[in-house]
């Protein structure tokens, strides 16, 4: 079976860097950041910001890497005063290689079928004190910095298309998801061209698990790839190594991830959902971060990992 696996790193960033932001909820957090918060900031009073923007991009057009456009939908929940942002999302979108400014108003209405949307991204945080080589920056005087915990993206079949990633050979993945917990890809070109799901679970301050999820072409069945990535930093932005992709074969481990995947994409949804009954109920989130119960078969297979998740609960 030849898989090709793809590493999809995006530079996080407390603002948008774009030429124009539309501000759809919340206030976006300005000036110093001089508070400090531990943990996943349980207790603290958070600020919930929803904003889209244009942003600048690289795309393979006729074989060469260009800067284009892509369109930006940007969930945050921070601590006000921090550099803390427990929980962080975004989809994008592809946008035409030309937009014009009498027609990015347009670009604020939903793309209803899903047709241009190649990545959808979720990831929860840790705070504690800036290690070397953390995610310091002249606005964050607080000295704690956000640690990476969870990641996942859902990288959809756009990307290859418009030229995001690099082309691959797909023959071998069975494309499309008949459901998944997020109302914003649950639309038919999304849902239509899920290829994979990556989740990423971090070990220590600068390795992490990585989990790949597939569906295998012609017969559907689920299976997932693992292996250990290092980074340079704790930021988790450069990676320097590589293990071997091995076949996850513990069916219990592969189900809690399973559980994992959709329940980040569901509350993170319905939390986001400003017509939702769910809309800024921040005990969802805290629900996703595992229990120790939950950690009990991540534990028999990566001590190592649950060990560190327990570890950074508070």
């Amino acid at each position: 079976m030849r898989i090709f696996l793809i590493f999809f790193f995006i530079l996080i960033s407390t603002s948008l860097k774009a030429e124009k932001v539309y501000k759809i909820y919340g206030e976006q957090e300005t000036g110093k950041a001089t508070e400090k918060c531990n943990g996943f900031c349980v207790g603290e009073k958070l600020n919930l910001t929803i904003a889209s923007a244009v942003q600048k991009t690289k795309r393979i057009i006729n074989g060469k890497k260009k800067t284009t456009p892509k369109w930006v939908e940007y969930r945050g929940i921070n601590v006000p005063k921090t550099a803390c942002i427990p929980f962080l999302s975004w989809n994008e979108r592809a946008v035409p290689l030309k937009v014009k400014k009498s027609e990015e108003e347009k670009y604020m209405k939903d793309f209803k079928e899903g047709t241009d949307m190649y990545n959808a991204y979720y990831e929860i945080n840790t705070c504690m004190p800036c290690p070397p080589g953390g995610s310091k920056s002249k606005r964050n005087k607080s000295g704690f910095c956000p640690i990476p915990m969870f990641t996942l993206s859902v990288i959809m079949k756009q990307a290859y298309d418009y030229g995001f990633l690099e082309p691959k050979d797909l023959s071998s993945i069975k494309i499309g998801r008949v459901i998944t917990g997020d109302l914003d890809i649950n639309l038919k070109n999304s849902l239509n061209s899920i290829v994979y799901e990556e989740l990423y679970l971090s070990e220590s301050l600068k390795s992490s698990l990585y989990f790949i999820r597939f569906l295998n072409n012609p017969s559907g069945e689920r299976f997932y790839f693992y292996s250990r990535v290092t980074y340079k930093t704790p930021a988790k932005q450069q990676p320097i190594k590589q293990d071997e992709m091995q076949m996850l074969l513990d069916e219990n481990l592969a189900k809690d991830l399973d559980g994992l995947i959709l329940d980040i994409q569901k509350n993170y949804s319905e939390v986001f959902n400003i017509k939702g009954k769910n809309f800024e109920n921040f005990s969802l989130m805290y629900d996703l971060i595992p229990s120790l119960d939950e950690m009990k078969n991540l534990k028999k297979k990566f001590p190592k990992a649950a060990a560190y998740h327990i570890q950074n609960r508070q």
